[in-house]
């Protein structure tokens, strides 16, 4: 592998090597190892080194590559491609692209696995997460027909460079931690596990003083309820990661699950406290026999000064067996910012613990036994209970990871599975993952939740919910949210659901009626007063749709939908340059495309439309990705009078399962459509009569 690519198999050929399956078995290896540099994430970074022997390069700057994007610089290459920065002139951005070479670029296998990391990287959006946007098809000159990754461009270096000066301080090591377990959490809550998490994948991004780690190459990937067969290192089929990082269970090849990369990420965490991992060997073979037949070592043997929490925590993840390691990134983290336990009071807590203990059990022998749960578990169903209500990105994947944590703690914890749906719920409600993912894992957990608990009003709401957005049954849910509001008449947020339910039917009043109904039960919930509000508009109550977007202002002053509720109130006010203020107090609080289409449809009603038309442009590729919500873009091409357009968005929401299509038939935005017959055809499709 240290000879250049092109002379690799020449020499294998030249070898006076007899045994043609010692042969075959280093081509094949030599194939697999090509094809892992070829999807590593370590060549996103600008401080990649190029290959010395590598031929000529494909691009050169100032390149107009597929008539898109403008080549600026080479980066770096792998063993089967090349990576550029380049400027991206229909999106007006940097970005990375990598090239990869013809001769890979002809097989179907290889371009296929190409689209699948596309495809489930377009599913992760967090900060510590690199961002793959598409494969693209495109002809060079010299090489013929190939295909390019466009990506996010990443300016640093690996964590893995970053560590060979040695080990790093423990502040500093704490903080990359964080960013890294954070990341790892948001795939494994879009339900992606990474199966190669190593210091070579992550890329260390300066940031005024802080460092943003961000994990990339997801190439190995998979989503961590696929059946797909996982290989074993000591099996027939190929290497699935790199053996240093990997858990025992990897290495044979046996089930998976998100703790498989909790272990990876001790690894990790192993490595930034001592300089070195705690396998090591001549070769990959010795590392993986090491770690199957031993313990892994103590952390304080390598660094006397590491805080026993330190020692404690990485040795968790190190755990041969998956269950005793922690369920997720963020109880890692928890474990090293754990204080050391002291024998200071114990006797006297002893004592009073033991009366209390024998007062327990006396009562016990009269009062009916609750069901008995790990008091780890109920602190995560705790916790995943505020993340929950909070109703945004970060709370919701919060809330994911601890009630997930609960249910593997206790998977006959009914409050987890029902905490769980309602999060994949929320997941669902905001578009904040998958809709096809998250309608899947909400339903899967609302069902547990039920076996275990037949008269689980959250699961039961959460199954109604689920139904209220299957466009082939949605108009049939009404009976579930009825039933889930008589076995749990004090649950503000099933109140919610139906109300949205309800609207959507264009049953204004009685969708009106039981938002009021949530807003009695939890009258500070943030959740039910934006609820209100979108009755409030879909019942084109505009005064007092306004009213209520400035009370959400009031209960949430750093929440960005709170400011996008009151520029959409504006916007139908006339009041354009307030309007206008408010989403740019979002964009400080979520820098997404949102508040970019609230901007150019308030533009477009105030007739500016060339800035309307200029960031429409620029939102729509963005939208094709997937990464946020369908009606923003009819709404904003509805304005513009483009109705094709609308239309064009509307069908292909449709057919990716995008959720929010079902509330288009009620949207104020989309009155102007209704004597088109495309959307007249649509209507019926919907189930609901053009009239």
């Amino acid at each position: 592998m240290e000879l250049p690519q092109d002379r690799r198999l020449h020499w294998l050929e030249a070898s006076r090597a007899s045994d043609e399956a010692v042969l075959a078995e280093v081509r094949r290896l030599i194939q697999n190892a090509e094809e892992t540099l070829a999807l590593s994430g370590g060549a996103l970074s600008p401080s990649a080194r190029a290959d010395r022997h590598a031929a000529a390069r494909l691009l050169n700057a100032g390149y107009l590559l597929a008539e898109r994007f403008e080549i600026q610089a080479f980066l770096g290459s792998g063993g089967m491609g090349e990576v550029y920065s380049a400027m991206d002139k229909e999106l007006g951005m940097a970005v990375a692209t990598k090239v990869i070479r013809g001769e890979y670029a002809a097989r179907p296998d290889f371009v296929h696995r190409l689209k699948r990391e596309v495809q489930i990287a377009r599913r992760l959006n967090n900060p510590n997460l690199c961002r793959v946007y598409d494969v693209h098809r495109i002809f060079l000159p010299d090489t013929g027909e190939t295909v390019a990754l466009s990506m996010e461009l990443l300016h640093g270096g690996t964590l893995s460079e970053y560590l060979r000066s040695g080990p790093l301080p423990l502040g500093r090591a704490l903080s990359i931690l964080k960013g890294i377990a954070a990341g790892i959490d948001a795939a494994h809550a879009a339900g992606i596990l990474h199966r190669d998490l190593k210091g070579a994948n992550i890329i260390l991004i300066e940031e005024s003083e802080t460092i943003r780690p961000v994990i990339t190459d997801f190439g190995l990937s998979r989503e961590i309820h696929s059946l797909e067969e996982t290989q074993s290192l000591f099996g027939p089929g190929s290497i699935a990661g790199t053996p240093g990082y990997m858990a025992p269970e990897q290495l044979l090849g046996q089930e998976l699950s998100a703790r498989t990369d909790i272990y990876s990420l001790g690894v990790i965490g192993f490595e930034m406290a001592t300089g070195r991992l705690p396998f090591e060997g001549e070769t990959a073979l010795a590392i993986a026999l090491r770690r199957l037949q031993e313990q892994a070592p103590a952390p304080r043997r390598f660094r006397q000064d590491l805080p026993e929490s330190w020692d404690a925590a990485i040795r968790a993840c190190l755990s041969a067996k998956p269950e005793r390691r922690p369920a997720s990134g963020a109880a890692f983290i928890q474990l090293l910012n754990q204080a050391p336990v002291r024998g200071r009071g114990l006797l006297r807590r002893t004592f009073f613990v033991s009366l209390g203990a024998l007062a327990a059990a006396e009562i016990a022998r009269f009062w009916p036994r609750a069901p008995h749960h790990p008091a780890e578990a109920v602190a995560s169903v705790k916790r995943g209970e505020e993340f929950v209500r909070r109703r945004n990105q970060e709370g919701i994947q919060n809330a994911i990871q601890e009630f997930r944590r609960a249910a593997q703690l206790d998977s006959r914890y009914a409050e987890a599975w029902s905490g769980l749906a309602d999060a994949y719920v929320a997941a669902l409600h905001y578009d904040l993952l998958d809709p096809n993912v998250a309608r899947i894992e909400a339903k899967r957990a609302a069902e547990t939740a039920l076996q275990l608990d037949s008269h689980s009003g959250i699961a039961t709401g959460a199954l109604a919910y689920i139904q209220s957005v299957d466009f082939d049954h949605w108009r049939s849910a009404e009976p579930l949210f009825t039933r889930a509001i008589r076995l749990a008449p004090n649950e503000a947020i099933i109140f919610s659901w139906y109300a949205a339910y309800l609207g959507r039917l264009g049953r204004f009043s009685e969708a009106l009626a039981q938002a009021h109904r949530a807003l009695d039960i939890e009258p500070a919930s943030f959740y039910c007063n934006h609820q209100l509000a979108a009755e409030l508009f879909r019942a084109r109550r505009f005064d007092d749709y306004f009213r209520q977007a400035e009370e959400l202002v009031r209960l949430q002053p750093f929440e960005a939908s709170s400011y996008l509720t009151l520029a959409r109130a504006c916007e139908w006010l006339g009041q354009y340059e307030r309007g206008l203020q408010c989403c740019d107090e979002a964009a400080k609080y979520r820098k997404s495309p949102v508040a970019a289409c609230y901007r150019a449809t308030i533009e477009a009603a105030r007739g500016n439309r060339d800035a309307a038309v200029e960031i429409a442009k620029q939102m729509r590729p963005i939208w094709q990705n997937g990464p946020f919500e369908s009606s923003l873009l009819t709404h904003l091409y509805a304005r513009l009078n483009a109705y094709a357009d609308v239309m064009d968005i509307i069908d292909r929401a449709f057919r990716r399962g995008d959720p929010t299509v079902l509330a288009c038939p009620t949207d104020a935005y989309l009155d102007g459509l209704r004597t088109l017959p495309r959307y007249r055809a649509f209507l019926r499709r919907l189930g609901f009569q053009p009239t």
